[in-house]
């Protein structure tokens, strides 16, 4: 049973989402994510996923949104993980984002590794292209993708891969007190397969996990209207 929702920290939607994946070996990601976490695997694997989209409207619950400040880029790295105690969740290699601003706070405020790089976008008709490149340390990424079916973009049903990789409402992160997860709350992702016209990218090997061939899966939705909640400490 979930537990009863908490205050809202954080209000926010997600836009035009890609989630993009690849099965790798548990003993790749072992190293790579704290001990108190078991990696979450689905028929006996793991999976690493690369997920641009748009964050709009970003602000404080109760306060406005700042056009300039609350609407941005992002492009995440990420893995899958299960708690005893806060359950299942996602653990963050790296989040790059487009706005300073934002990446300073989310660094000071949520312990989560984000990075400032540059990034573009462009829709024309259905098909999608994103670019990101990491302003420090190099990473980057180039993705053009489209739907890959007519069909109206659904949640995915339970009990299946899709929803063991998009439907995940807790987030893990290390700070000085120890290990702290942080639910989010949104509907159901409504999501249909995509295909990937071009994917080139380095920020998973610069995470230090190889992946190799085309991705397992590929999914894009429109996006959520999303409550963060706050960070709480789970283990020292």
């Amino acid at each position: 049973m979930d537990p009863e929702p908490g205050p809202v920290a954080m209000r926010q939607e997600w836009r035009d989402l890609l989630f993009v994946h690849w099965s790798v070996p548990t003993d790749a990601l072992r190293p790579l994510v704290p001990n108190e976490l078991e990696i979450d695997t689905f028929d006996g694997a793991a999976h690493i996923g690369l997920v641009p989209f748009g964050m709009h409207r970003v602000r404080p619950a109760g306060l406005p949104a700042v056009p300039w400040l609350s609407d941005f880029l992002e492009c995440n790295v990420r893995t899958y993980v299960r708690h005893p105690i806060a359950g299942p969740g996602v653990w963050f290699f790296s989040l790059d984002a487009a706005q300073p601003v934002a990446v300073g706070l989310a660094r000071a405020i949520w312990h989560l590794p984000y990075h400032l790089a540059r990034m573009e976008r462009s829709t024309t008709g259905e098909r999608h292209e994103y670019r990101t490149h990491r302003v420090r340390g190099g990473g980057r990424a180039q993705c053009e993708w489209s739907p890959a079916t007519d069909r109206a973009p659904s949640p995915a049903e339970q009990g299946t891969l899709d929803h063991h990789l998009v439907e995940r409402y807790t987030l893990f992160a290390r700070t000085r007190k120890g290990l702290a997860a942080g639910r989010v709350r949104h509907s159901p992702y409504a999501i249909v397969p995509a295909r990937l016209h071009r994917l080139e990218e380095d920020l998973i090997r610069s995470a230090g996990v190889a992946v190799t061939g085309s991705p397992l899966v590929a999914h894009m939705s429109p996006g959520v209207m999303v409550d963060v909640e706050p960070l709480r400490t789970i283990s020292n």
